[in-house]
Order: C-alpha cells, then sequence, then structure tokens
C-alpha cells in the first residue's frame, strides 16, 4: 500500500513537473497541442495590444487574435487552457533575433 502511495505521488510530480515547465521548454513545436496554467494579462499599448496567459515562470503565452474574445472576461485571473501551438521566430531589421513568439490559437478554458 505505501508503495502504491508513494509511486501515486511520483506520477503527480512529474505530471506538475511537465505542465509547469512547458513555458521554460524550448523543444515544445509548433501544431502542439499544450496545456497552460498562468494569469491573463493585456500586454503592449493602444492600438497594439495583445492577450496573453503568463505562466509560473514569467514565460507569456500570446493568444491568437480569433481566440482573445474567449479569456477577456477573465483578465487579471488564474485560469488553465488548452490549445494548439504556433512557434513564431522574432527577427529585428538589423538581423538580430529575439526570442521566439509563442501563440496558442484554438483554446479551451479547462478552468478558471
Amino acid at each position: 500500500m505505501y508503495n502504491r502511495l508513494l509511486l501515486l505521488e511520483f506520477i503527480l510530480l512529474l505530471v506538475t513537473i511537465d505542465v509547469y515547465g512547458q513555458g521554460r521548454q524550448d523543444s515544445v513545436q509548433t501544431g502542439a497541442r499544450i496545456r497552460i496554467e498562468g494569469i491573463v494579462r493585456m500586454v503592449g499599448n493602444e492600438p497594439f495590444t495583445s492577450l496573453v496567459v503568463t505562466d509560473a515562470s514569467g514565460q507569456d503565452w500570446f493568444i491568437d487574435l480569433k481566440d482573445q474574445k474567449t479569456l477577456l472576461a477573465f483578465q487579471q485571473q488564474r485560469v488553465t487552457i488548452e490549445g494548439t501551438l504556433t512557434v513564431q521566430k522574432q527577427i529585428l531589421a538589423d538581423g538580430r533575433e529575439l526570442p521566439p513568439k509563442k501563440i496558442v490559437s484554438e483554446i479551451r478554458v479547462i478552468k478558471n
């Protein structure tokens, strides 16, 4: 019985690490279905604002324009969402490369 409980706790720990670690993983590929937990925030300046979910590691996951209506009511609240990831390269005019922009589309709110 004790071994089963220990095994269950270990599995739950691995799942938790996987969910919270997604923001730091560079190996997440475009087209992957992902689950993110974080705070819904509006970033940028008018008229160029974006809606993001900021996870526990500080990674901003940008919400696709078509899906922003789904999350607008949850601003400054913690949510868990599922969606499809698009990783977009960002290269400045002088050729310098910024970290890739991670955009989530086809979202579904799991928990708020």
